[in-house]
This record gives structure tokens, C-alpha cells and sequence, in this order.
């Protein structure tokens, strides 16, 4: 922990009201060094930065106070104004060209007050040691904003712990931050026991974050619609080279495999069944209903050309007239994406409540 004293200009709608802040950080006054990381998340130069060091640590002790109901308004205000200034103009995440300016606001509007400065700090410096990207991270997740150091490095050291490259797949896949260490540790464990190659983890770290029953239940189900289909190839070997199958969800399965029991043969190889699942399901059936030729070459075209919106409107379009989707596709197709389809009107995410510091 660290003291510090600074002289704060409090502004008030008539006044000016001078008071001297002592606070207790949780975290040492920015130094030299932190200029590295600082000129990651902002668009000055590390060597601007240290210039003005002194006034960066004046606002973090500002901005590093404890907000609570016996907190005064002119402390609450200086308080935010101080993570204002410090996210918002040094940082420069109030400006439109920032590359995190779209999270900045997302965070604004979400915590009004912002994280406190010492907690962002000390997680900062935690990334920057391990060599993870911050502006990643706060691009796809931005309430990692208000995650707390120890609890962060200790997700790390987790992942080292298991013989895993932390770096590598947090910086692939930014989430696993936010699940809980030894639920990984025991999913990395019971996933290994059905027989998954731990070396697909850094081709598909998400692999760490799905539930092991999801992982088994998918590979049953692989394993089931191939001997359905007559399919003459290896499970096994398919997951090897397609790792990103077993986060597929069984609707999605189901109606690929439906598909290929209709346009595929029992002798594709793995490679082939891969290109397959790896397309969109729309695009395939855009293809069967408006295109010439269903072939491999339409299909990634459709996904090339249209957005994922568009496509999905096509979809429903096309399934709305259910006599000739199930002529061009099948039944048990049909019936497939449906639930599919259903399943994915999901609502969009809003950050998590959790108990961090205001």
C-alpha cells in the first residue's frame, strides 16, 4: 500500500473548495516504467507520459478513493472527475478514433464512476508482465476494466500451472479471464479423461470454457450421426484437425449432418466434412434453394458476399415457404435449423453485477 498526499480543486456551482486528500492505494504511484503500458491504451507516446507523470499520480489518488454512501459530494464528484480525466483525456478514450473509445462508453454507461484508478493500475501492470494485450482484452470484454489484480493473476498462474501457455490463450481468447480458476483446472482435468488431445487447447482455447458433459454429449453426437450416416471417416481425427467442432451446438450438428446425409457421400475425407461445418448453415442453404450448382465454391461465396444478417433473413425467408425448403432440403433438415434457429434468439449480453469497488 501506498500514501499519498494532493491538494484537489473541487468544483462547485459558485466556488472553488481547496482540501487536502490523503489516501491509501492499492497500488505504488506510477512510475517511469509504467509508461510502457500507458502509451499501449492511450494514443500519446510513452516518453509523453513520463513527462507528465506527476500529475497522472495526483489524479490517481483522486481517483482511487473509495466511493460509499458516507462519501461527501464534492469528494463523489472530485472522484469522478478524476477517472474521467484519466480514462477520458489521458488515455484519450474519449476521443472517436481511439480504438477503445466504443468500449470506453460502453463502460461509462455501465459504471458511471468508472473503476478506481489504483485497482486499473494494478491490474495493468499484472498484464503488461505476462505479456497480455490490454486493448484486446477491453475491445471484446470491456468490464474486465474493473477486475482486480490478485484475482487475475491468479487465473494466470492457473493456466501455467496446467503445462498451458497463458499468454498465448488469453490473448486468443480474452474471456477465460472472467471464469473461475479452479472450475478451468477441473474442466482441463475431466475434458483430458474423454479422451481430448490437451494440445487442441491452443487451436481452440474456448475448449476451456465449455462445460465437460457439453464436451462429451458432442462427442456422442458426432460419433452417433456418423455411424447414421455410414460415414467411412474418424471422429477422432476429425476433432484432431477440427478442435472448433465440439463448441458446435447439437441443432447446428443435426442439421449439417442432415445436409450431408443428402448432398454428402459415406468416403468424404476429414478435411472435406470440415469445409462443410466451417461454413455458415445459411450460406448452405441459400445455395441449395437459390443457387445453380450446390457446390463448395457457392457456398463460401454466399458467405463472402452477404452479411450474417442478411443471410439469416434469406434463411427465413426461404423456410417460410416450408413446402419447398423441405423439396430442397429435406424434412428432417428443416426441422433441424429450425430449432436452430429458435435456439439462437438470444438476447444480447449486458455486463455482470459483480461486488467490486465503486
Amino acid at each position: 500500500m501506498s500514501s499519498l498526499q494532493t491538494e484537489v480543486l473541487l468544483p462547485a456551482p459558485d466556488l472553488r473548495i481547496t482540501e487536502i486528500i490523503e489516501a491509501d492505494l492499492g497500488c505504488q504511484p506510477l512510475e517511469p516504467a509504467d509508461s510502457t503500458w500507458l502509451s499501449t491504451l492511450s494514443l500519446e507516446s510513452a516518453a509523453t507520459h513520463r513527462e507528465h507523470l506527476a500529475h497522472l499520480n495526483e489524479l490517481v489518488v483522486i481517483g482511487s478513493t473509495n466511493l460509499s454512501g458516507r462519501t461527501s459530494d464534492h469528494e463523489m464528484r472530485a472522484t469522478t472527475e478524476a477517472r474521467r480525466e484519466f480514462f477520458g483525456q489521458i488515455l484519450g478514450w474519449d476521443k472517436s478514433d481511439h480504438t477503445l473509445h466504443a468500449s470506453y462508453r460502453r463502460i461509462q454507461e455501465d459504471r458511471n464512476r468508472l473503476t478506481p484508478l489504483d485497482t486499473f493500475i494494478e491490474t495493468q501492470r499484472i498484464l503488461y508482465k505476462y505479456e497480455i494485450d490490454p486493448v484486446n482484452l477491453l475491445k471484446t470484454r470491456p468490464e474486465m476494466i474493473s477486475y482486480a489484480a490478485p484475482t487475475v493473476e491468479k487465473k494466470i498462474l492457473t493456466l501455467q500451472e496446467l503445462g498451458l501457455d497463458a499468454t498465448q490463450l488469453i490473448n486468443t481468447f480474452p474471456a477465460l479471464l472472467a471464469y473461475n480458476p479452479e472450475v478451468l483446472a477441473k474442466q482441463y482435468g475431466q475434458f483430458i479423461e474423454f479422451g481430448v488431445d490437451p494440445r487442441l487447447v491452443p487451436l481452440f482455447p474456448t475448449l476451456l470454457a465449455l462445460k465437460p458433459e457439453r464436451i462429451k454429449r458432442r462427442i456422442h453426437t458426432l460419433s452417433r450421426a456418423s455411424e447414421v450416416l455410414g460415414w467411412q471417416g474418424d471422429v477422432d481425427t476429425l476433432i484432431q484437425i477440427f478442435p472448433q467442432i465440439l463448441g458446435v451446438s447439437d441443432e447446428k450438428l443435426r442439421t449439417h449432418a442432415r445436409l450431408l446425409a443428402t448432398y454428402g457421400s459415406s468416403d468424404m475425407a476429414e478435411e472435406e466434412v470440415k469445409s462443410h461445418i466451417s461454413e455458415p448453415l445459411e450460406s448452405h442453404i441459400i445455395s441449395l434453394t437459390d443457387e445453380p450448382t450446390y457446390s463448395r465454391l457457392s457456398v463460401s461465396g454466399i458467405r463472402r458476399t452477404l452479411p450474417a444478417t442478411e443471410r439469416k433473413a434469406l434463411a427465413q425467408e426461404i423456410l417460410s415457404n416450408q413446402p419447398m425448403a423441405e423439396t430442397k432440403l429435406g424434412k428432417k433438415a428443416v426441422k433441424a435449423y429450425s430449432a436452430y434457429a429458435r435456439k439462437n434468439k438470444s438476447p444480447k449480453r449486458s455486463f455482470a453485477k459483480t461486488g467490486s469497488r465503486q
